[in-house]
């Protein structure tokens, strides 16, 4: 006499090891995406918390990259990374959490506005606390926090006259503080791609540099943040007066999905 399978081996049969897994977009517009290349339309859809608190299709109709709140209709990376993740079998689902806002900052105050500062150190306030709120209200567990920021601090450092020197040393003490919060209350890793270097022409290098290194001291320092990957290479926003943008985002997807696979 054959018996049935019980319905959780099945399962495990059917999608072998893989599993749902969700994923917070922070940082600022190049985490957003904000691309003129072509949005894609994915034959392989997940879902996204938008920071509306609303729940859409990765369909590349919805639009999943916010600017203040509005969207632009430009193009980011995420529909792609989610058909990436669906179709190399890791996980049988992806969800995302929407928690990056274009020009913020980590350790200066917000260039364009208060609301766009991290804080990371405000317990009551900036957007790392909103970060928690929003993965709280969105009613799931993450997998990991995607953290990809940094281009607002060169330009505020430079302003504001501080050495590479100064600049790494104020990022490092934000990001690691940063690290702390995430890490501590949601129990996720970070995985971290520096902003390019390609990006910003007119500020030094020496002062995009400086974010890199102090990304990567924190993940030295601490085993739950991770740098997944690099992209000096993909260059900026063919437009002379929108410079501050990686154009490919097509490769961005594949970037951070080469990063999750690496680091978790």
């Amino acid at each position: 006499m054959r018996h049935p399978l019980p319905l959780a081996l099945l399962l495990a049969l059917l999608f072998g090891c893989a599993r749902s897994e969700v994923y917070v977009i922070a940082g600022q517009s190049n985490a957003v995406g904000w691309s003129s290349q072509p949005r894609y339309m994915p034959k392989r859809v997940g879902r996204a918390f938008r920071k509306d608190h609303r729940w859409v299709p990765t369909d590349g109709k919805s639009c999943l990259q916010a600017f203040l709140g509005r969207c632009h209709g430009r193009s980011g990376p995420w529909e792609r990374f989610v058909e990436l993740h669906l179709a190399s079998g890791r996980a049988r689902s992806v969800a995302l959490i929407e928690a990056a806002l274009a020009g913020t900052t980590l350790v200066y105050p917000a260039l364009y506005s208060a609301k766009l500062y991290w804080r990371p150190d405000d317990l009551e306030g900036g957007l790392t606390t909103e970060l928690l709120k929003e993965v709280a209200d969105s009613g799931l567990h993450p997998t990991a926090v995607l953290w990809l920021q940094g281009e607002s601090d060169w330009v505020a450092a430079y302003f504001a006259k501080d050495s590479p020197q100064t600049l790494e040393e104020k990022y490092t003490r934000a990001f690691d503080r940063f690290a702390e919060r995430i890490t501590h209350q949601l129990h996720v890793p970070i995985i971290a791609i520096p902003p390019p270097l390609s990006i910003f022409p007119e500020i030094p290098r020496e002062m995009k540099q400086a974010i890199q290194r102090a990304q990567e001291r924190v993940a030295r320092s601490r085993q739950e943040v991770c740098i997944g990957a690099h992209v000096d290479d993909l260059g900026f926003q063919p437009d002379p007066e929108n410079n501050h943008h990686i154009y490919d985002v097509h490769s961005l997807a594949e970037r951070w999905n080469q990063a999750v696979e690496r680091c978790l």
